[in-house]
């Protein structure tokens, strides 16, 4: 080999390394952030509402933050907090008791953490307490007496990937919002006294105005003690007690109490009237006010009956609004302050209703939208699109409990109307299964549950339950008209979260996807002022930040960014085009595309590389007798090469990078023609394991002259190691067989790209114009399967084996790898269930 080959091959190995290093630096990790607001912000009373009489010490302020194992001291933050980012943090709180609280016989300690996003693990004083695995759930936690000191430890150690279980769906790639991680409420220890409240509830009757407030409780009273106890409950509304019940046993070591409360005097709750009302239950021992516990009441009831809402007995028409809260920064850090802002527009913008998508919030959200008079429909965090029906899985008991939780929230706030207990991705579900288990556990709460899908439902259902349509293809607004035609079957409310399914090549221009939305909302409020359609949930209010890049956002701005909200995230309104009112045909968007913006890329690119080859392939007669012979008869000229005719390392090298550049071009032709689109989204997704590496393939898509060194760069270090591969079997099986020839078999076997070359340029072009690109994909296959087989030729002739025995023994081993990767993801994402929604989402589409 000349000096000259060996600088060219030192130069293209070394450039490859370059790409691999630019491309691993892409996967830099960003650094971690945490969001907390001003201590003046801060300060809740929490749970002190519940319990005024108690003593209760306050744990928010400035936290220690150290490293997961607490060994590392790592800063100081203000408690409430959050942060980004998957990592363990520990957490630490170092707090006093005065010695007065300490001495008193009988008392008991009790911590409130709210709630906690994130798995979490609570260590007092050294002595781990709890643990749990689920995040948004409420953490209450008993502290053992004997482990209250004077001066205390509290360290919380949060998981961020705690709820990625196995059998979990660990995402839905699109459009999941950006959750943080941390204690995002005040965190308080409550002292009770010997002598107080516990246990208490009630319920409500499901009439309409009649009936009696039922309510039982336990006292806890120290046995050796005995002492007269009194029992007062009051419901109070507007300021001023509408019923009152005393229930006493002197000297008694009863516990236990009931109680009954007229409740004909109450004004049931609703948007045009919110008022609230309260229950107060006192408790006094020989004359003396001990405890108190006060907590709102839900006072309303709720039915649906052919797919109408009926509040208090009267229909309610639903206009109602998607609404992700994240701060102005991006956080989603809970402020009280911004989420009443938020609210107040909506109400002033004539909405009654709010959807909360994805992730309960803190109780004090509903408590304003009790006051705001929004009814809320709230959606439990995961969704078991791969649970099967009646499998015990650790979802159900995570579901349970959540759905315990938000039952519990209904009982204590009338403005939470729905519960969204599921998520089906696969058409059947919506036809075959219903709720009926769910309908058992409503009990006094009053409450909808409600089934989110993107496909039509197919089945009739009876009870409080309803299904949330996620309409995907809006491009035809007259959908609404034939859903409140009734062409499902099912109780439908329309929904318009997610965003939508491209049909444009360039979607990141979002002032279509916004008028198509608003379109799509004015026809609903039209058909809702003709009586024909109950509820709808289709604007979103301000754009939101998202946990997984989506390619649907471009390189226009950010790729965690969705922009599809009324407002913006600094909660300005946007000035979304307005349409002529003159009918549904003035409505439809007026879209154009201009189809040769971004393919000058390919073109040059594709013309350079013909141009390159022509010009060695015209010029040298032996270049041009060896890829004729190549193509003419494959299997002879492998047999020369075999016979030790080398060909030359330099034509070899020269076809590799031609080759290359030509896959690249056609590889990323088609995955830039695909960038905007909803079900290349999401199937990107699914080997795209963590943001860092979703984010890198979005921009390799989206910036083309990187995406194509990338890729050309890629199938290049391909062949390499492929070659290397073949060099590392022959040794194995005592063939005789160099490098220099596996890498003319990886390369030469390739001699059919040279008749893709003119289709390289043009493939983009192509694909634009054509209104069906299955076959130019067809086309790529079979060139696929093309090479595949010349290559296998190859090979057999190196290794001197039968043909059939190669290419199954080959084939063979790159079904076990392939079905191997298939399994993983199967076992940790359930792929099937992922791969029938894309398929599903093409059939309903195409």
């Amino acid at each position: 080999m000349s000096d000259q080959k060996q600088r060219l091959n030192h130069g293209f190995f070394g450039v490859v390394g370059f790409l691999l290093v630019w491309a691993i630096g892409l996967f830099a990790a960003d650094q971690v952030a945490f969001y907390t607001l001003p201590a003046a912000g801060s300060v809740q009373q929490g749970p002190i509402r519940e319990f005024p009489l108690r003593h209760w010490i306050s744990l928010s302020g400035q936290w220690q933050v150290l490293s997961k194992n607490g060994e590392a001291l790592l800063g100081e933050i203000q408690q409430p907090f959050s942060y980004r980012q998957v990592q363990a943090f520990r957490f630490r709180r170092m707090f006093s008791v005065p010695d007065s609280l300490l001495n008193r016989g009988g008392m008991q300690a009790v911590l409130h953490l709210g709630q906690v996003n994130g798995g979490m693990s609570v260590y007092f004083n050294s002595t781990r307490l709890a643990a749990s695995g689920a995040p948004f759930l409420y953490q209450t936690i008993p502290l053992p007496t004997a482990a209250l000191r004077a001066k205390n430890r509290l360290e919380v150690l949060v998981r961020p990937r705690a709820h990625q279980w196995q059998q979990m769906l660990p995402w839905l790639p699109v459009n999941v919002p950006l959750i943080e991680f941390g204690l995002v409420e005040p965190v308080w220890l409550e002292l009770r006294p010997a002598v107080h409240l516990k246990q208490l509830s009630w319920r409500l009757p499901h009439s309409d105005g009649e009936g009696d407030l039922q309510l039982q409780g336990e006292i806890n009273l120290p046995t050796h003690r005995p002492a007269a106890w009194r029992v007062e409950a009051r419901l109070e509304q507007g300021g001023r007690t509408v019923a009152r019940q005393v229930v006493s046993a002197p000297d008694s070591l009863v516990h236990r109490f009931r109680l009954h409360l007229p409740l004909d005097r109450i004004r049931p709750w609703q948007p045009a009237d919110p008022v609230t009302c309260r229950l107060v239950v006192s408790l006094w021992q020989q004359g003396k006010l001990v405890d108190r516990w006060q907590q709102p009441l839900a006072w309303r009831t709720l039915q649906v009956r052919d797919g109408q809402l009926f509040l208090n007995g009267k229909p309610v028409v639903l206009n109602g609004i998607n609404y992700l809260y994240q701060h102005p920064s991006g956080s989603t850090l809970f402020d009280a302050a911004q989420v009443e802002w938020d609210l107040a527009q909506i109400r002033k913008a004539g909405y009654n209703a709010v959807r909360v998508p994805f992730a309960p919030l803190p109780e004090s959200f509903f408590s304003l939208c009790d006051r705001h008079g929004l009814l809320v429909f709230q959606d439990l965090p995961l969704m078991p699109t791969l649970i099967r029906p009646g499998a015990d899985s650790l979802y159900q008991v995570y579901q349970s409990r959540l759905i315990g939780q938000m039952l519990s929230l209904a009982h204590r706030h009338p403005s939470l109307a729905g519960i969204g207990v599921s998520y089906f991705a696969d058409p059947m579900q919506t036809k075959h299964a219903g709720l009926p288990q769910y309908g058992s556990r409503n009990d006094s709460a009053n409450v909808i549950f409600y089934v989110d899908t993107p496909f039509p439902p197919g089945r009739t259902g009876n009870g409080n339950w309803t299904w949330l349509w996620e309409i995907l293809d809006r491009r035809d607004p007259g959908v609404l008209s034939r859903l409140a035609e009734g062409e499902t079957n099912a109780p439908v409310w329309p929904a318009a979260f997610l965003r939508s399914i491209s049909y444009r090549v360039d979607s990141t221009l979002l002032a279509p996807d916004l008028i198509q939305d608003q379109l799509f909302a004015r026809q609903a409020r039209r058909l809702q002022k003709h009586g024909l359609l109950p509820a709808h949930f289709i604007p979103t209010f301000s754009d939101y930040r998202v946990n997984f890049p989506s390619l649907q956002n471009g390189l226009f701005g950010d790729l965690n960014f969705t922009a599809m909200g009324l407002y913006t995230l600094d909660r300005k309104l946007k000035q979304i085009p307005q349409r002529p009112e003159a009918g549904e045909a003035a409505d439809q968007p007026v879209l154009s595309e201009a189809k040769s913006r971004f393919s000058f890329l390919y073109i040059l690119s594709g013309l350079l590389v013909l141009f390159a080859f022509l010009v060695v392939y015209q010029q040298s007669p032996d270049f041009r007798r060896n890829v004729t012979y190549s193509l003419k008869r494959p299997h002879g000229f492998f047999v020369n090469l075999q016979e030790r005719i080398l060909i030359p390392q330099g034509q070899t090298l020269f076809l590799l990078v031609v080759f290359s550049l030509t896959a690249g071009v056609l590889a990323h032709s088609v995955l830039f023609y695909f960038r905007s689109n909803f079900l290349m989204d999401y199937l990107v997704s699914l080997f795209m394991f963590t943001p860092a590496s979703k984010r890198l393939a979005a921009e390799l898509i989206w910036k083309q002259w990187q995406g194509l060194i990338f890729f050309t760069a890629c199938i290049a270090l391909g062949l390499v190691l492929s070659a290397l591969l073949l060099r590392l079997v022959a040794f194995v099986f005592r063939r005789r067989m160099i490098f220099r020839e596996a890498m003319v078999v990886n390369v030469w076997s390739l001699s059919p790209l040279i008749f893709l070359m003119p289709l390289a340029a043009i493939l983009y072009n192509v694909l634009l114009s054509l209104n069906s690109y299955w076959i130019v994909l067809g086309m790529l296959l079979f060139f696929n399967v093309w090479l595949y087989l010349r290559w296998i030729n190859g090979v057999r002739v190196f290794l001197d084996a039968l043909y059939s025995r190669v290419f199954a023994v080959v084939t063979l081993l790159g079904g076990l790898c392939a079905g191997g990767i298939m399994l993983f993801l199967q076992s940790r994402l359930n792929l099937l269930a992922h791969l029938k929604f894309i398929y599903h989402l093409y059939s309903a589409l195409h």
